[in-house]
């Protein structure tokens, strides 16, 4: 080895070996800036040891093994570098994606967690299973899914096992979740696994899906659905009942037509038999009015037209009248009847009308459901403060699903109470509406079958004890005789009515149409017409205001004839200026007195109105 100067040539190279090297490792650590000066600084210690130990005039010499040397480090430092930056890239990329995962997770709009451990505890939750949830992250994570779901834990358990054992997805619908405000979700869950080492699932990640909205949504569209296919049977029902009340109102009616018609016939031409033709025609047509006043009165009563005109009367008194009324059908079936009335004077506070149709119809029913030669008892007294008044058969009896349906309007199934024996399922809805319209109660009893059966009927006892009125007999027909002006489109019923009031011997005039009853108002002199309403051309309420207007206060009494038996048709009679009015047919024991009375007070002149009915 040969020496220059102060220090060997290979001294020379060694330090500058290191110096470059000192100068590398501070560019590859140290910032760019840094790094730079140190190579900088490097580079120029090392040409000033090169330097000062320089033999004037001697060239400087490199050692080829140093420079190769060089050249490798410097490329193996340029490929560490190179790697480094690399790693740094990587790790720069995977914070990204970390970052956008993060940014996806909490922006999705389901709830997303992960489950994790043989016991399933939460590892992670997104935002939206907090608001889901309602309670804050920090309480979700590590609880598991007892803890996170109690109630429907059961059915969650048994999913997430499966899942982490079989590796496949599951889905569970609709679940209810209670939530800590009260509050229940439903929600759509779908379980999924993790991957993990080995084969087996790391965890498992579910993603809930709040379907509250469309449950609620689906609840109301089946309940639009129940309430449409209940309008639907409802309709069904009331069609049904329609056709079945039309064809029972079509029989009712032909038998005593029927009858009617025989009885006339007989009456024309078989002299011996005419007064009992006469009878059975007189009967037959108490039952055709009793139809129509029947179907009237449901009809008044459902829909709240009815006003009672309460007063104190006697039951005996209005139960003796229906008792009466009712003997020609007890007769005709051979039964007995017993009244027993206990406890002393029964009165009650109730329109005598009403009263007397609640007991027609129950003693008519326990006739026409009894076999001949059957039994009917009532029996009445005061319980407490209620007066009961009882109807008892041993008649076919009441099935017992049908009881709750007994007073139904047309609600009656083939061969039940209002329909197997005749009628049309109308009588018992008016009692118990007209009972109710009285602030009493009505129910049905019946064992069955063949046991018979009792209405029970409770009207509130009178509170005071003022004495009751009593019920007044029938008018008489007056001894004088007046002039009627008949006015009827119908000829036969017009014909027919002319007949009745000239039985009770009055003096009748008849025109058909409201011209000719202007004109004859206008030459003759009455104390009566009888206007009916549904003249052809000038209906009988144009007719009565053009009387009063041009007769004044020499205007005959008006009474109007109309099968309408509405309160806004009387209350329409009064405003055209009628004086009475009275509903198709005319019962003739009404009719007399009535023309007998107005009779009597035209003739006297002015007086008090006469009551509207």
């Amino acid at each position: 080895m040969k020496r220059g100067g102060w220090w060997p040539d290979d001294g020379v190279v060694v330090c500058g070996l290191g110096l470059a090297s000192v100068a590398v490792v501070a560019w590859t650590i140290l910032p760019r800036p840094l790094a730079d000066g140190a190579v900088a600084v490097a580079g120029l210690l090392a040409g000033l040891v090169a330097g000062s130990r320089r033999r004037p005039g001697v060239p400087d010499k490199a050692s080829p093994s140093s420079v190769a040397v060089i050249a490798d480090h410097r490329r193996a430092e340029e490929e560490r570098v190179a790697s480094i930056a690399r790693e740094r890239a990587a790790r720069a990329e995977a914070e990204r994606e970390r970052d956008f995962a993060k940014l996806v997770l909490a922006s999705a709009p389901i709830g997303i967690g992960v489950l994790e451990g043989p016991e399933h505890r939460v590892r992670l939750v997104n935002r939206c299973t907090v608001e889901l949830s309602g309670t804050p992250a920090e309480k979700l994570l590590g609880r598991s899914i007892e803890e996170l779901v109690p109630d429907v834990a059961h059915v969650v358990r048994p999913v997430v096992d499966r899942v982490c054992a079989s590796g496949r997805a599951e889905v569970l619908r609709e679940v209810a979740v209670s939530l800590r405000n009260g509050t229940t979700i439903h929600a759509d869950v779908t379980y999924a696994p993790l991957p993990g080492t080995g084969g087996r699932p790391a965890g498992v990640i579910y993603l809930a899906q709040d379907v509250s909205e469309r449950k609620r949504a689906e609840a109301d569209r089946q309940g639009l659905l129940a309430i449409a296919e209940r309008a639907r049977a409802a309709a069904e029902s009331a069609n049904r009942a329609k056709d079945e009340f039309l064809a029972t109102l079509s029989h009712e009616l032909r038998n005593p037509l029927a009858a009617i018609r025989n009885a006339v016939i007989t009456a024309r031409f078989d002299e011996p038999r005419r007064g009992r033709a006469i009878e059975i025609a007189w009967r037959q047509v108490d039952q055709l009015v009793r139809i129509v006043e029947d179907l009237l009165e449901v009809t008044r009563v459902t829909q709240g037209r009815i006003q009672l005109r309460k007063e104190r009367v006697s039951l005996a008194g209005i139960l003796a009248q229906a008792v009466d009324r009712i003997r020609p059908q007890l007769d005709e079936r051979g039964h007995t009847l017993s009244v027993a009335l206990t406890g002393g004077e029964l009165l009650v506070e109730a329109d005598p009308a009403r009263l007397a149709q609640v007991l027609d119809n129950l003693l008519m029913n326990a006739a026409k459901y009894t076999a001949g030669g059957g039994q009917i008892a009532v029996v009445g007294e005061q319980q407490g403060e209620e007066i009961v008044l009882r109807v008892r058969d041993n008649g076919r009896g009441i099935p017992i699903e049908l009881l709750p349906r007994v007073f139904d309007l047309f609600a009656q199934a083939e061969g039940t109470l209002d329909r197997a024996e005749g009628g049309l399922g109308v009588g018992l809805t008016l009692v118990q509406k007209l009972v109710e319209l009285h602030g009493g109660r009505v129910a049905a009893f019946s064992d069955g079958p063949g046991t018979g059966a009792e209405f029970v009927v409770r009207l509130p006892a009178p509170i005071s004890s003022s004495p009751a009125v009593a019920e007044s007999a029938p008018a008489s027909v007056a001894e004088s005789h007046a002039r009627v002006l008949v006015v009827e489109d119908n000829v036969d019923v017009a014909d027919s009515l002319a007949m009745l009031l000239e039985l009770f011997g009055h003096r009748v005039q008849i025109t058909h149409d409201g011209l000719a009853a202007l004109a004859a108002v206008q030459a003759h002199t009455f104390d009566i017409v009888l206007l009916d309403i549904g003249l052809p051309g000038m209906d009988g309420y144009d007719v009565a205001r053009r009387i009063r207007g041009e007769l004044g206060p020499t205007t005959p009494a008006l009474v109007a004839l109309t099968g309408y038996g509405r309160e806004e048709d009387k209350a329409r009679a009064r405003a055209a200026g009628f004086d009475q009015h009275l509903v198709k047919p005319v019962d003739p024991d009404v009719l007399g007195p009535l023309v007998a009375r107005l009779a009597t007070t035209n003739a006297e002149g002015p007086g008090p109105a006469a009551t509207f009915h």
